[in-house]
C-alpha cells in the first residue's frame, strides 16, 4: 500500500522521512510486493532521511515493545524455555528482571515510533543481521520483521556466513540490527560487552576482548563496571549488577530474548544428576548420584560427539570444559553455582594489605594437608610454581592463557605456603589456579607440557585407565583423591560424531547418558521413554536482539 499513498497525496517527500529526489527515481511502476524487492527495498532504505535511526532512544523503544517475545520463545523452545528479562538467568543470585517494563504493547511502540518521525504511513527501513545456517536466528528474525511491520518498520533480513558475521560485520560495526549469543555466567564478562573502553577499534595487546559490538557508550556504566570488579562479596555484587542492567534497559541497548538450554537425557535408573551453570557439566555433583543397576557389572556410559586429540588441562575444548577437567584435575579454587569461589586444594589465603599491594595485589596461600597426584605424591608449593612457569616458558600454551601473564611471580615459603605477587589487579585471578601439574613433569621434560601433547597425571575423583582412539575414554575411580568419594567406579566416555546415533544408543540403553539437542520433538519423545529421565535448565549462553549505536563517519 505504500507506493499508492505516495502517488496519491500532495505531500513532500521530506514529509515521508526521504530524501529530496527527482519523482520519477520513486514513481517508476512497482507492484504492491516491491518492498520484498531487495533493490527496491535498499533504494527507500538510502533516500531515508535518517541514516542512523538506532542513535535515536524512541525508535529502540518502539521496537522493543513491538517485539513478541513470548511468541519466540514458544516456537523456539515451546514449554521449556522462557522469556528472559535478565542479563543472567533465572536462578543466579545477580538476576533481575529489567526488561520487564518492554511488555508486548503494539499501541504503546506506535507512540514512541510517532515521537521519532515514522509510522504506517511514513515507514522506517532497517535491516537485521544474523548467521546463516541457524534456523533457529532466521525465525527470530522473520518474526520479528511481521511485529516491527506493524507499527511501520520494514525490515530486509541479511543472514552472513559465521566467521564473516563476526570478523567483518560485528567488529565494524556494519549493521544495523543483529541476533546472536552472549555469554555470562558470573558477570566477569559484562565489562568485554558493555564498557566505553571496549569498542572493537579499541583492542590492543594490552586491552583485549573488545567485544562492544553495539559501540554504546554510558560513563555510568563504566563506573559500575568498575566498581564491581574491586568486590568479591555477593550482596555488593548484586547491588552494582542490578544497577547495571537497569541503566542498559532504561537505554534500550538490547533486547534479551532467552537463554539457551542444558538439556540431558540419562537412565531413569541413575538418579541425583544436577547440571552446574556455568558450562552445563552434569558431572559437577557426580559424588551424589545415585545408580540402581550393578555397577560391577559395567561402567556408566556417556555419550559424546567430538573425541579430543589430546587430554591436556590447558588446551580449550567443549569436552573438557564441560566434562572432563572436573572430574580429572582439580585446582586451587572453583566457581560455585552463584559465581564465587570455593577453596578446593586451599586450606586458607589473604590478601596483603600494605602500600605495595595496593598496587601490585598480593594474596598469602595456605594449602591442604593430604592431598595428592594420582600416584600418591603430595600436592606441594612447587607444583603451583611450576604450573605457572610451564605455562609462561611456551608460546602456544600462553597464547591460549595470556592472563598468566599478570603473575609477577610466585614465592614459595614452605611445602604447604606461598605468595601470589600480580602485576595488576584483576578480579577473577583465581581462574589462572584452575588446574596444577607436577612439578616432576615440568622439571623432568618441560617441552612435553604444550597443547598438542597429552598431559593426564590426575588430581581428581577420577584417572584415565583406557583410551581406544575413534571410540572411548575409560575413566577409573582415583583411590588417592581426597574429596567427595563417588559411588561409580568406572566412566566410560563413549565417541560417534554422529548425534542420530548416539540418540539411537541412548534409547536402546547402550549410552546412560547424553547432553542432547533441544529439539522440541525429540524432548517430547524422550519425556515420553520409561526409559529415560529429561533434565532442562536454563544455560548462560542468551539470544539477543542489539543495536548499532556507531556514529556516522
Amino acid at each position: 500500500m505504500i507506493m499508492i499513498w505516495l502517488l496519491s497525496t500532495s505531500c513532500s517527500y521530506e514529509d515521508l522521512g526521504l530524501k529530496e529526489v527527482e519523482a520519477e527515481d520513486i514513481t517508476e511502476s512497482h507492484s504492491l510486493d516491491d518492498i520484498s524487492n531487495e533493490d527496491f527495498f535498499y533504494r527507500l532504505k538510502n533516500q531515508q532521511r535518517t541514516q542512523n535511526p538506532f542513535n535515536d532512544l524512541h525508535i529502540r523503544k518502539a521496537i522493543l515493545h513491538a517485539v513478541d517475545r513470548e511468541r519466540i520463545v514458544e516456537e523456539i523452545l515451546g514449554p521449556y524455555g522462557s522469556v528472559l528479562n535478565s542479563l543472567f538467568c533465572s536462578d543466579s543470585p545477580y538476576y533481575y528482571p529489567a526488561w520487564e517494563q518492554y511488555d508486548y504493547d503494539l499501541d504503546l511502540a506506535q507512540e514512541y515510533l510517532q515521537r521519532a518521525g515514522y509510522g504506517p504511513q511514513n515507514p522506517l527501513y532497517v535491516t537485521i543481521g544474523f548467521t546463516e545456517r541457524s534456523q533457529a536466528r532466521e525465525k527470530i528474525a522473520k518474526i520479528i520483521r511481521e511485529d516491527l511491520s506493524q507499527i511501520g518498520i520494514e525490515i530486509w533480513l541479511e543472514d552472513h556466513n559465521s566467521k564473516d558475521w563476526y570478523s567483518s560485520v560485528l567488529k565494524t560495526g556494519d549493521y544495523e540490527m543483529g541476533i546472536w549469543a552472549l555469554y555470562n555466567f558470573d558477570g566477569l564478562d559484562l565489562e568485554n560487552y558493555f564498557a566505553s573502553y571496549k569498542i572493537p577499534p579499541m583492542e590492543t595487546s594490552e586491552n583485549r576482548s573488545c567485544s562492544n559490538y553495539y559501540w554504546y557508550r554510558n560513563d555510568d556504566v563504566d563506573q559500575v563496571l568498575q566498581d564491581v570488579s574491586y568486590t568479591e562479596d555477593v550482596h555488593q555484587r548484586q547491588a552494582h549488577y542490578t544497577d547495571l542492567q537497569q541503566i542498559l534497559a532504561d537505554d534500550a541497548v538490547i533486547m534479551p530474548l532467552y537463554s539457551r538450554l542444558y538439556t540431558i537425557a540419562h537412565n531413569h535408573q541413575i538418579e541425583n544428576i544436577s547440571v552446574h551453570p556455568e558450562n552445563g557439566c552434569m558431572l559437577a555433583g557426580l559424588d551424589q548420584w545415585t545408580v540402581e543397576f550393578d555397577l560391577e557389572d559395567r561402567a556408566v556410559v556417556i555419550g559424546y560427539e567430538e573425541e579430543p586429540l589430546v587430554i591436556n588441562p590447558f588446551v580449550n575444548s567443549p569436552l573438557f570444559n564441560r566434562y572432563l577437567n572436573g572430574v580429572l584435575f582439580k585446582g586451587l579454587w572453583s566457581k560455585n553455582m552463584e559465581g564465587a569461589y570455593d577453596n578446593v586444594l586451599v586450606r586458607e589465603y589473604s590478601r596483603i594489605q600494605s602500600k605495595v599491594a595496593v598496587s601490585t595485589p598480593m594474596f598469602d596461600v595456605t594449602l591442604l594437608d593430604n592431598i595428592y597426584w594420582e600416584d600418591g605424591s603430595p600436592i606441594d608449593s612447587e607444583d603451583v610454581y611450576y604450573t605457572w612457569q610451564a605455562v609462561i616458558g611456551n608460546e602456544a600454551l600462553l597464547h591460549q592463557n595470556p592472563a598468566y601473564e599478570n603473575i609477577k611471580d610466585i614465592e614459595i615459603t614452605s611445602d604447604k605456603q606461598f605468595r601470589i605477587i600480580l602485576h595488576n589487579s584483576m578480579d577473577n585471578w583465581k581462574d589462572l589456579f584452575s588446574t596444577l601439574i607436577p612439578a616432576d613433569v615440568y622439571l623432568q621434560d618441560a617441552d612435553k607440557i604444550n597443547p598438542y601433547e597429552d598431559l593426564m597425571v590426575s588430581n581428581g575423583p577420577y584417572t584415565i585407565a583406557g583410551w581406544v582412539k575413534g571410540q572411548h575414554i575409560l575413566l577409573e575411580r582415583n583411590e588417592n583423591y581426597r574429596g567427595p568419594r563417588p559411588d561409580i567406579e568406572y566412566l566410560q566416555f563413549a565417541f560417534n560424531s554422529d548425534t542420530n546415533q548416539l540418540i539411537s544408543a541412548l534409547k536402546a540403553g547402550d549410552i546412560d547418558v547424553l547432553s542432547v539437542p533441544a529439539d522440541l520433538r525429540l524432548l517430547e519423545e524422550i519425556e515420553e521413554n520409561a526409559h529415560l529421565e529429561l533434565i532442562v535448565e536454563e544455560g548462560n549462553l542468551w539470544e539477543h536482539l542489539a543495536f548499532c549505536l556507531k556514529p556516522l563517519d
